[in-house]
């Protein structure tokens, strides 16, 4: 209690401190501007105007009036208490110690405010921040940006966990405290496009597109993964054609989208017309494939063999090359897509080459072809995308005896088995029925924010995205390398866009 009674009398002192300061000091420069005659306005009007004696009302109710000398160093201590101790005329304002006094307690208040802050978001709300960062007025800037990669982070936690509502909550709020948090709002088109909300995420995918000319690629690439696991091809291919006009570095990878988007959605001919002058700005060879693709989804085939069997000449892609000779091959011209490929390998370079006639020679049942184009196929492969393709193919074309093939082949090289993607390796295992195999990949391959379903099978008749062993189940639950999104989907059954994701769903898939 008595501290409490001390602390009382201090705040009181204080505040009066405070009005002195300001008030008293007017008051005696008005004195001064009148000439300074009469009483001094501070000093007791019923004592003797004379050095000494005098007593300051400034004081008269001050639990102690030592504490306001600091302001006034005119009074002083004496045997009868506090008096002035000169004579009124001589009374006079102390501006300097007024201003001094306070600047000094607006930066003691600053600083310990600062100093509480700092503590309140750095280690209250773990910000990575500096104390310059809230001291500092043209840093408060970074304690904002700090505060929205925080809330970043948690919307990926949430997302992880199948809270999408507090995900997109917690990037709303990332956004609104920095709107330059790029990733925030690319990561809010996505969720709201797995919740369905299709206008807005397009429209946020085209504001980020603009907003962050830096970051149109990336923004592509995921608005490109986020259409293709919703399976919204005709968005997709609006989108490919859109970006293979804009992105000529990669315009072939587009232009492959493109088609897969178009085959997928029975799309071509209608598309074909609502965009000839767009596709007519691209390179003749794509336009060639697009052409045909139009010629066959309108039922005239052998205009479309005629498209496909002419080989192209002049600056030739790898891409384009690659799609010519496999929608050769789906259309049973083996002869030709063989024909072609002979005359394309060398332009391939040697992995590309054997990749593709490995294909050609699994539809053409060339068994003892196949098995020494693989091993030579394997010989090369050193890098993840080499081994993602090989997994692709095998997706694609499934064959039991091959994977047990790469699975030894990888069990016998430790290092380059950890550049495979156990994801891939395992939905590969379970297509091609081997299923012993992919199980071990399911237990050694890292899936980051989910867990591989309890399944055995893929279900390829079945089109359910709540079914996880769909095609369109499994491309929505687990991260897949782009490669292998594309071919599972390629083998599920057609289907329209879905309309929402089920509780959980995945990042953006890998490869970008």
């Amino acid at each position: 209690m008595r501290r409490l009674a001390r602390f009382a009398e201090w705040s009181a002192d204080a505040g009066r401190f405070v009005h002195a300061a300001f008030y008293w000091n007017w008051r005696k420069s008005r004195f001064r501007r009148r000439g300074a005659c009469g009483h001094a306005p501070c000093q007791n009007e019923s004592d003797e105007a004379k050095l000494g004696p005098v007593r300051c009302d400034v004081v008269l109710l001050w639990n102690k009036p030592g504490r306001f000398r600091p302001l006034c160093p005119l009074l002083v201590r004496t045997g009868d208490g506090w008096r002035c101790s000169v004579a009124a005329k001589d009374v006079r304002p102390f501006w300097g110690r007024a201003l001094g006094l306070a600047g000094a307690a607006l930066v003691t208040f600053y600083v310990v405010a600062s100093l509480g802050a700092f503590a309140l978001l750095r280690w209250g709300n773990d910000l990575p921040i500096r104390v310059t960062d809230v001291a500092w007025p043209g840093h408060w800037h970074r304690v904002r940006i700090a505060q929205s990669n925080r809330l970043f982070a948690h919307a990926i936690s949430a997302f992880q966990r199948g809270r999408l509502n507090e995900a997109f909550l917690a990037l709303s709020s990332a956004r609104e405290r920095f709107p330059g948090n790029y990733d925030a709002g690319l990561f809010i088109a996505q969720i709201a496009m797995f919740q369905g909300s299709y206008s807005f995420a397009d429209g946020l995918f085209a504001q980020l597109g603009v907003e962050e000319p830096a970051h149109a690629v990336r923004t592509g690439i995921v608005h490109h993964d986020t259409l293709l696991m919703l399976q919204r091809y005709d968005r997709l291919a609006v989108l490919s054609l859109d970006r293979a006009l804009a992105d000529q570095d990669r315009a072939a990878l587009w232009v492959r989208s493109l088609l897969f988007a178009l085959r997928r959605g029975a799309l071509a001919a209608e598309f074909a017309a609502t965009h000839r002058t767009e596709i007519g700005r691209l390179s003749p060879h794509a336009q060639r494939l697009l052409e045909a693709e139009a010629k066959l989804a309108a039922g005239h085939a052998p205009a479309t063999l005629g498209e496909l069997r002419r080989p192209f000449s002049g600056p030739l892609n790898p891409t384009y090359m690659e799609e010519q000779v496999d929608r050769l091959a789906t259309l049973g011209e083996l002869p030709t897509a063989q024909a072609l490929l002979d005359a394309y390998g060398p332009l391939l370079g040697d992995f590309r080459h054997l990749l593709a006639q490995f294909q050609l020679d699994l539809r053409a049942k060339d068994q003892r072809g196949a098995e020494a184009t693989f091993r030579r196929l394997l010989a090369l492969a050193t890098t993840r995308e080499q081994l993602t393709f090989i997994v692709t193919a095998l997706i694609d074309q499934p064959d039991a005896d091959f994977y047990r093939v790469l699975h030894a082949h990888l069990q016998s090289a430790p290092a380059l088995a950890a550049e495979m993607d156990g994801p891939a390796m395992w939905v590969a295992g379970l297509i091609c029925g081997a299923t012993t195999e992919a199980l071990e990949w399911q237990q050694r391959g890292y899936q980051p924010g989910g867990r591989y379903p309890a399944i055995r099978r893929v279900n390829l008749a079945s089109r359910e995205i709540s079914d996880p062993a769909s095609p369109i189940g499994l491309v929505n639950h687990l991260t897949f390398p782009r490669e292998v999104v594309m071919a599972l989907l390629k083998k599920a059954p057609a289907h329209r866009a879905v309309d929402a994701l089920p509780k959980w769903a995945p990042p953006p898939t890998r490869g970008d």
